[in-house]
C-alpha cells in the first residue's frame, strides 16, 4: 500500500483585523510569512507545501521560496475555509493547516501531528501545551479539555477546567483528512461557535473528534504588534551562538582578595555559573 499523501498548506490574508499585512511584517530581518515558510520545509514527512493566498502582494513573495503558491477567494472567513478551497484544487489524502502567524512552531510538532494522521487514517488532529493559571487568564490563549481518550471535548477563551492549577492551551495548527474537510463544508455556524468565537466547537457539536497531542513546545502566534516584539526577542535569542563578556564586575562583585602566598582571589556568583552551563547545554 502507497503512504498516504500530506501537503502541508499555509494560509496567508492581508486583512487582519488587528494586524493589516501582518504576513508582509518584517521580524528580526524576515518577512512573518518567511518565518514560517521556513518551518514547513523543515519538516521531513510532508509531501509538499501551499501557500493559499487572496493577495498578490503576499503570492509574489511566497513564489520566491520553494513552494506553491495558490490565490484563493478573498471571501473566506478564516483559514479552515481556505484550507478546504486547496483541498478541493489539490490531489492530497490529509491536508494539515500550518498558521502564517505562527513563526515559532517546532517542525517536530508538525512532523508528529502527520504521523498521527497517518496512523489514525481520519479525524482531525491538534496541538496543544501546558500554561499556568495566570496565562490562562489572558483571553486570548484558547484552553482546551481532553477526555481519556485524548480527544477534545471543549475550547474556551475562559479558564477550563475551573479550579485547575495547569491549564492545556491550543496551538492553531489542525491536520484533516479529506473527507472532514468536506464534512465541515457544509457545516453551518453553530451557537457555541458563535458565543466562544471558535470555529472548532462547530465541528465537536457536530460529533466530529478532535485528536489532541500534547507537547513541551510553546509558541507564539502573532496577532499584534506586541507579539511581534515577544517573537523578534525570541528568533534572536534562539539564533544567538555566541556571548562575550568581561569577568571582573560582570561575573564577579570587583573584590580582590590576595591569599597567605600573595595570589589574587576572586569571587564569582554561582547563579552566573549555572547560567552559562544552561545555555551550553542548549548549544
Amino acid at each position: 500500500m502507497s503512504r498516504k499523501k500530506v501537503l502541508i498548506v499555509i494560509p496567508s490574508r492581508w486583512s487582519s483585523r488587528r494586524l493589516p499585512g501582518k504576513p508582509l511584517i518584517k521580524i528580526a530581518g524576515k518577512y512573518l510569512l518567511e518565518w514560517v515558510i521556513e518551518v514547513a520545509l523543515k519538516v521531513r514527512n510532508a509531501d509538499g507545501i501551499v501557500v493559499a493566498t487572496d493577495n498578490d502582494q503576499i503570492a509574489e513573495v511566497a513564489s520566491k521560496f520553494k513552494v506553491d503558491v495558490l490565490l484563493t477567494s478573498s471571501e473566506h472567513q478564516n483559514g479552515t475555509e481556505r484550507l478546504i478551497e486547496v483541498s478541493k484544487k489539490k490531489n492530497a489524502d490529509f491536508f494539515l493547516n500550518l498558521q502564517g502567524d505562527e513563526p515559532l512552531i517546532n517542525p517536530k510538532d508538525v512532523e508528529l501531528l502527520i504521523d498521527n494522521l497517518r496512523e489514525l487514517g481520519v479525524g482531525i488532529v491538534t496541538l496543544a501545551h501546558k500554561i499556568n493559571s495566570v496565562e490562562a487568564k489572558d483571553y486570548s490563549r484558547v484552553k482546551v479539555i481532553q477526555n481519556s481518550n485524548k480527544e477534545a471535548i471543549y475550547f474556551s477563551r475562559k479558564e477550563i477546567p475551573y479550579g485547575a492549577e495547569t491549564y492545556l492551551q491550543h496551538i492553531g495548527i489542525y491536520g484533516f483528512c479529506k473527507k472532514n474537510l468536506s464534512i465541515i463544508s457544509n457545516l453551518s455556524a453553530s451557537y457555541l461557535e458563535e458565543v466562544e468565537n471558535l470555529e472548532q466547537l462547530r465541528w465537536i457539536e457536530s460529533g466530529l473528534k478532535i485528536n489532541l497531542i500534547t507537547t513541551e513546545s510553546k509558541s507564539i502566534g502573532v496577532d499584534t504588534l506586541d507579539d511581534v516584539a515577544a517573537v523578534e526577542e525570541s528568533i534572536k535569542l534562539t539564533n544567538l551562538k555566541v556571548i562575550f563578556s568581561d569577568v571582573d564586575g560582570v561575573l564577579t562583585d570587583g573584590k580582590i582578595w590576595y591569599g597567605k602566598n600573595g595570589e589574587e582571589l576572586k569571587g564569582f556568583n554561582s547563579k552566573d555559573g549555572l547560567a552559562i552551563k544552561i545555555l551550553q547545554s542548549k548549544g
